[in-house]
């Protein structure tokens, strides 16, 4: 009984091998009918030959042939195609052979004689394979496109923490590590507990981090979220990386940082930060029995600068003045900070302070009043500087700030030069 099976050959180009004649003509007017375009061959000798000049989506072969088998074309049609669907016709009925055809790497096997019905449904399962196997392909190709165009670095690792795939950007970041284990990415020569896949695997969860990338002689942020991947069983097969670029997001982040924190003409910490680390150094101080100086620094007519010469010319005044006095203050606790105007405050943690701070006042003087070039002009600005020093002149923030305040205004009412003592506190004018 014939049976009523669509088949559509047509643009399929199909490979038939027969050493009878009467097969061989079978097979290839039932295949012509059905659309396809058909080349023959009597032997595997021949097959492989016409193999070696075109690619064959399907073929159809006996097994038992001269010069070379079936079982032999396809064991080495096989060393380098995987995907041809190959269809087995002998009068081998026995299941040694059935099993054999199949380790070898037939899809379909067909006993003699050829029953019509039996070789359509079983040309039907290969067209559909290969229909199928194409719709993959074409997906895997969308997919890899869509990956190879994210905005973000994908880094795939198998089970032994060795990157098996990066796409476009990751390579861009790190470079072709393809093959690497993962933390060498990162700089580590071995696995360790700071290593996103050691926290990845030691919690199942997925974890993300900041990591410093340096490549082709530039350094980038990164934020890595890793996670794991798991074969339909549940079995954890490897671990996929999605790679974020955020060397920006940290930069404007740091730029607000640095309007919330700093004064934008001078750099220097501004009144916030300034209180933040008074705090701290205070807190510190008093926890380890510390001393340490404050100092309130005024510039001298300094309003006059700006009626005569300008605000620019104020502003190359603030910003001399500024890196002065960060070059006296060389130690990285000691903070400047810019209260506003032409005000400055220092707060220098020195256990010696209290025998030092006259110097110190000296040598910054010096620096203060080095002449500057102010849009061409030469200016000397004097400075009127007030300190205190803990615990010597207060226990509180308040009454080192007082004491610091009171001894820079006494300053500035007496003659240049002079210092000026008041219960213990050293003011000095220049």
């Amino acid at each position: 009984m014939k049976l009523n099976i669509e088949l559509n050959l047509v643009g399929m180009t199909v490979l038939v091998v027969e050493d009878d004649p009467t097969s061989l003509l079978l097979l290839k007017r039932v295949m012509e009918q059905h659309g396809a375009e058909v080349d023959c061959a009597c032997d595997g000798g021949e097959a492989k030959g016409r193999l070696e000049q075109q690619k064959y989506a399907l073929m159809i072969t006996d097994i038992n042939m001269p010069v070379m088998s079936g079982f032999e074309l396809v064991r080495h049609i096989r060393e380098y195609d995987k995907d041809m669907q190959i269809i087995a016709t002998s009068a081998n009925s026995d299941s040694e052979s059935l099993i054999a055809a199949i380790e070898l790497g037939f899809n379909e096997y067909i006993i003699k004689p050829i029953d019509i019905n039996k070789l359509l449904v079983a040309v039907k399962r290969c067209v559909e394979a290969i229909i199928d196997k194409q719709h993959l392909l074409n997906e895997q190709l969308k997919f890899k496109a869509a990956v190879e165009h994210l905005g973000e670095g994908l880094v795939v690792r198998d089970i032994n923490s060795n990157i098996v795939y990066q796409n476009q950007v990751a390579k861009r970041l790190f470079g072709d590590v393809s093959g690497q284990a993962c933390y060498t990415m990162f700089g580590y020569g071995a696995p360790c507990g700071d290593c996103p896949e050691f926290k990845l695997k030691a919690s199942g969860k997925p974890y993300t981090s900041q990591r410093k990338v340096r490549h082709n002689g530039s350094e980038k942020t990164v934020e890595v979220t890793a996670s794991l991947l798991k074969n339909y069983c549940g079995e954890i097969i490897g671990s996929v990386g999605i790679i974020r670029d955020i060397t920006e997001r940290i930069q404007h982040l740091q730029r607000i940082h640095d309007l919330a924190f700093h004064d934008p003409l001078t750099g220097l910490a501004n009144r916030r930060l300034f209180n933040d680390r008074l705090v701290q150094v205070f807190a510190r101080a008093r926890r380890k029995v510390q001393c340490f100086a404050l100092l309130f620094i005024d510039l001298d007519n300094f309003k006059q600068i700006n009626d005569n010469y300008g605000h620019e010319a104020g502003d190359v005044v603030l910003t001399t003045v500024a890196r002065r006095i960060c070059h006296c203050c060389r130690r990285e606790a000691d903070t400047v900070s810019r209260m506003g105007g032409d005000e400055f405050c220092v707060i220098i943690e020195d256990n010696n302070c209290e025998n030092d701070i006259d110097q110190f006042c000296v040598v910054l003087h010096e620096q203060l009043l080095q002449p500057m070039d102010v849009l061409g002009v030469e200016l000397q600005v004097g400075a009127s500087i007030g300190y205190s020093v803990f615990p010597r002149d207060g226990d509180s923030i308040k009454e080192l700030e007082m004491a610091a305040d009171r001894a820079m205004y006494v300053v500035k009412k007496n003659s240049v030069c002079e210092r000026v003592r008041e219960k213990g506190r050293v003011a000095l004018e220049f």
